[in-house]
């Protein structure tokens, strides 16, 4: 886990652990709002005059689209959800950022400190 700086209470060490736990920690957050962020581009992609097709209906379509794909493979599923939610290299571009933005907050506090 992170050690907290003695010196400044609230604020933590930047250091490798911290920036590891903070990369995980964005990377799983980004993964898990990606349904989300998927649904709701596809309700901006709707066209002017149609009505945009609710959050629980472009999942739903998207769960149909993964169990009739082919091959039937599990991997070939997961790999289908991940490009349809785009998790890939930007979802560890936005976690590193993070991880990285964090670090620079953690050294700036502890030197205005």
């Amino acid at each position: 886990s992170v050690d907290a700086d003695a010196g400044v209470p609230g604020v933590y060490s930047p250091g490798l652990v911290s920036f590891t736990a903070n990369v995980v920690a964005a990377g799983v957050a980004t993964a898990l709002s990606s349904p989300l962020n998927y649904a709701r581009n596809i309700q901006y992609a709707a066209a002017p005059g149609h009505a945009e097709p609710s959050v629980l209906r472009v999942l739903a379509q998207l769960w149909q689209e993964v169990r009739a794909a082919e091959p039937a493979s599990r991997l070939a599923r997961v790999r289908l959800v991940a490009r349809r939610l785009t998790i890939g290299w930007g979802t560890l571009r936005v976690s590193v950022g993070i991880a990285v933005s964090s670090q620079i907050y953690s050294l700036s506090m502890r030197e205005l400190a």
